[in-house]
């Protein structure tokens, strides 16, 4: 093997111009021969290198707490870069499989995470393989970042940042794909549209950071309420929407009342009294988005024009005013 590295610098310098970390080693992945980024990583003298095991001098911790050494430990039957070089020797090649390891670094442990590449490489009737390596812990955690930050984002987009709840957007995206579905299987399906009574007073009063201690602990106590399939948002100001799946009319009725009770009887950074007013209706065959939500803002308007603090319903179009026609 060392005839067939003197045999080419040219060959030398393009290894050392690979950014990769290449390595010539034989079946138990002792190392013949590395190049300069290898080496730069390593940081050890030649001496020590040649003929170590990958596992010794990359300093694995397994390796580095088992008195075995590299391919004397139990991890051993499971590496990566060890599995990958034994089926080199079996004529096949890997391809940029992930593995992660831990490793000592200036006497810490640390995590990485190498592309293992391997190619079976023959010499005057020698096996050997070529082992590459990709050292990708950083590209790895950028994108985990980044992950963490289009979550992140697409939370924002979709929750309103008083209350937690979902916003308007969302909420009409949900309302319109579960209309479609209603439809569909003739499923019930129920709105209850609410706002809080006087609310502007309670601003006026108390001020807009007691304002928004209500939103977010009425909020909070009626979503402990809502079931998981079905959508609670903030509509806009104090008004507020929940969409009730698989529900009739007279469940979502039954439903409402309840809530409205238990907001009656909630009493909030020492305000004596909060209650809601709420309109709740049921979708129809000939409804789309717009008449649903125009429905339940209708019935919305009779409980607070009968006086607020009260559930009222409507089944078809009509003038709150008046009545169903």
């Amino acid at each position: 093997m060392k005839d067939f590295i003197r045999e080419s610098e040219f060959l030398q310098t393009l290894v050392d111009a690979v950014p990769s970390l290449l390595f010539i080693v034989d079946r138990d992945v002792r190392i013949f021969h590395y190049n300069r980024a290898a080496a730069q990583l390593l940081e050890k003298d030649r001496e020590t290198v040649l003929m170590s095991k990958g596992g010794d001098v990359l300093q694995c911790l397994h390796s580095y707490e088992s008195p075995g050494g590299c391919g004397g430990t139990e991890a051993c039957s499971g590496c990566t870069i060890r599995n990958s070089v034994g089926g080199a020797f079996v004529d096949q090649q890997t391809a940029g499989e992930p593995t992660a390891m831990k490793i000592l670094r200036n006497g810490t442990v640390e995590d990485v995470i190498f592309m293992v590449t391997t190619v079976p490489l023959n010499y005057k009737d020698e096996r050997y393989a070529l082992l590459v390596l990709d050292d990708v812990t950083k590209q790895k955690k950028t994108e985990e970042e980044l992950l963490m930050v289009n979550k992140l984002l697409e939370h924002q987009a979709v929750t309103d940042p008083l209350t937690g709840i979902y916003n308007r957007l969302k909420f009409d995206e949900m309302l319109m794909n579960e209309i479609n579905r209603s439809k569909r299987h003739k499923l019930p399906l129920s709105l209850v549209m609410f706002d809080i009574d006087h609310f502007k007073k309670v601003n006026d009063t108390y001020g807009h950071h007691i304002g928004d201690a209500v939103l977010q602990q009425l909020t909070s106590h009626i979503s402990r309420g809502i079931r998981k399939h079905d959508c609670f948002a903030r509509w806009g100001g104090e008004e507020f929407m929940i969409m009730l799946t698989h529900n009739t009319l007279e469940a979502a009725m039954h439903f409402t009342e309840h809530i409205r009770k238990e907001i009656e009887e909630l009493r909030i950074r020492g305000l004596q009294k909060i209650t809601c007013s709420f309109g709740v209706t049921q979708l129809n065959e000939q409804d789309d988005i717009f008449s649903f939500t125009k429905r339940a803002d209708d019935a919305l308007y009779r409980a607070k024009s009968r006086g607020r603090n009260r559930v009222e319903t409507l089944t078809v179009d009509c003038d709150p005013k008046k009545g169903e026609k």
